[in-house]
Formats: structure tokens, sequence, C-alpha cells
């Protein structure tokens, strides 16, 4: 799940006994044709891999979530 106030979701989910772990994720959203193609071209150029990622649209708008190699060298 992705939350604007990660500390907060936390601390809410915990107090309800899930267990969480937070990571950190990047993501792009898209409001052209091609848009996701020139943001996966600029991280293979720079050799960065993507270990996952998720996509969703709504109407013309398309998003991205990705998790990176470079995500992980900061943890």
């Amino acid at each position: 799940m992705v939350v604007g106030r990660p500390e907060l979701a936390v601390s809410v989910l915990e107090g309800k006994s899930f267990s969480v772990h937070l990571t950190d994720v990047a993501c792009i959203v898209a409001q052209r044709t091609g848009g996701l193609y020139h943001a996966l071209k600029i991280l293979a150029d720079n050799n960065i891999n993507i270990d996952y990622i998720y996509a969703f649209a709504m109407q013309s708008t398309a998003s991205v979530v990705i998790r990176s190699e470079i995500d992980q060298q900061s943890n």
C-alpha cells in the first residue's frame, strides 16, 4: 500500500496487530503514450535494475510504482 503519511500508517496498523514493513519506492505518472517506455529506458541506460513494478491506470493516466536497486542501497 502506498500512503502519504507512512509513519502514521505504521503506527495505526501496528496498533491493530498488523505486521508492517516500510519500503522506499518511486512512482511514475505517465499522461501520454510512451511515457513509461521513456522512464524505463532512462533506468536501463543507467544500469538500474528493477526489483518489481506495479502498474495501474485511471482514465488517460497510468501510474507505475517501482522498487529498484537504488532504493535498497539507501536502506
